[in-house]
């Protein structure tokens, strides 16, 4: 079978076609094509749309790969959706996140950090306590914005140090004065790593609203 090839009348059935089926001789590389493309690239809505439902089956497993499983080709449909459906595809983005015993994929992480809403902000704040991907998950929320705000400030004070800190760092990319009056407290704590990241966390925070 001949790879797809930009241009050809059959481009993008071809396309379609391959990222459906992960045993297609081109599957990765059609992946890849549409990786690298801009969404208005495609000839109409109703390729765009098959587009989409190609990329959802494949990150949700529903096709013939069969089961979500953080693998590079799961990834790669995910990101495939954050950057063909665009923010419909945070309900998505937030049962991925949420619905799984599994690590949190990368890709995951990124699409709700693309698309920022108070939903994926108060989801990945519920992972915070119990995940082993703590650094991953706030470093996500920090890139949210404000509307992660809210969500990382009811997780102070914690019991884990790693967790306030890691917690602090991300107001300190995301926050604004509302986090100011939480980093004076934390920053008279015992624990020495913790009240410096609350003042560095601050000073970014003053920074911001220059």
């Amino acid at each position: 079978q001949r790879p797809p090839e930009p241009g050809k009348d059959n481009y993008f059935a071809k396309l379609v076609a391959n990222v459906q089926d992960p045993q297609a001789p081109h599957h990765a590389l059609s992946i890849e094509h549409l990786l690298d493309m801009e969404p208005s690239k495609a000839p109409d809505d109703a390729t765009r749309e098959q587009i989409v439902a190609a990329f959802r089956e494949l990150a949700t497993g529903a096709g013939a790969g069969g089961g979500y499983g953080g693998s590079s080709s799961n990834s790669d449909a995910v990101r495939g959706l954050v950057i063909w459906a665009g923010e419909e595809v945070v309900p998505m983005l937030i049962e991925l996140a949420t619905g799984s015993s599994q690590a949190v994929d990368e890709a995951v992480l990124e699409g709700l950090a693309r698309y920022p809403t108070s939903e994926g902000a108060a989801a990945l704040a519920e992972l915070v306590k119990e995940t082993q991907q703590l650094e991953a998950v706030t470093e996500a929320l920090g890139k949210m914005g404000p509307v992660a705000e809210e969500p990382l400030l009811a997780l102070l004070p914690a019991e884990s140090a790693a967790v306030n800190i890691a917690v602090i760092n991300a107001l300190g990319q995301c926050g604004t004065k509302a986090s100011l009056k939480i980093m004076r407290k934390a920053a008279r704590s015992e624990n020495e790593e913790v009240a410096q990241a609350a003042r560095d966390a601050a000073e970014a925070i003053r920074e911001r609203a220059k």
